[in-house]
């Protein structure tokens, strides 16, 4: 932590010096494991009460809404990372549904929207932000090379589809 928690001092450093008004965060994505509540003191799990989760994409575990559940109860927010890309869901929206009244947030993959991972991703993804599923768009770039950020024309094509209100409610959504 303290070596990720130097280089973001860095590049904040260098963000303020060019007078960019960006706020840098240390944070991860959590793959699904029944131990979230354990692993709360590890300061990359969380951003404030927040933190991003993500499942297997062929099925959703047994027990993760009691687990999401005690996340909860410590004042945690299960942020669900691409919903869109997960079969479960791809087969019922209505899991999308469930999860809203119960607190949780969803955040689209930035790369569902533009079509790279297939058309009924792309869909889905569609149909998720028709329903006001979505609270959270992200660009899931795991470096500079792989699924690379793609914010940009992301929320160009949802402003095509959608309108630039839901762009806007997107973009506030994303600020801490």
């Amino acid at each position: 932590y303290s070596f990720i928690n130097e280089k973001r001092k860095e590049l904040q450093k260098t963000i303020n010096e060019n007078n960019i008004d960006i706020k840098i965060h240390i944070a991860a994505e959590v793959f699904y494991l029944p131990n979230l509540t354990k692993i709360l003191n590890n300061p990359l799990v969380t951003i404030g009460k927040f933190m991003l989760i993500e499942f297997q994409t062929k099925i959703l575990p047994p027990n993760y809404l009691d687990e999401f559940f005690k996340l909860q109860k410590k004042q945690i927010i299960p942020i669900v990372a691409h919903p869109e890309r997960y079969f479960p869901i791809q087969e019922d929206l209505t899991i999308c549904d469930d999860w809203i009244d119960r607190g949780f947030i969803l955040q689209l993959d930035c790369g569902s929207i533009l079509g790279h991972f297939g058309k009924k991703c792309q869909k889905i993804a569609v149909e998720l932000i028709e329903r006001g599923c979505i609270q959270l768009i992200g660009s899931d770039a795991h470096n500079n090379r792989i699924r690379n950020f793609c914010l940009e024309p992301t929320y160009y094509k949802i402003e095509h589809i959608f309108g630039n209100k839901i762009v806007e409610k997107l973009k506030s959504n994303s600020i801490l």
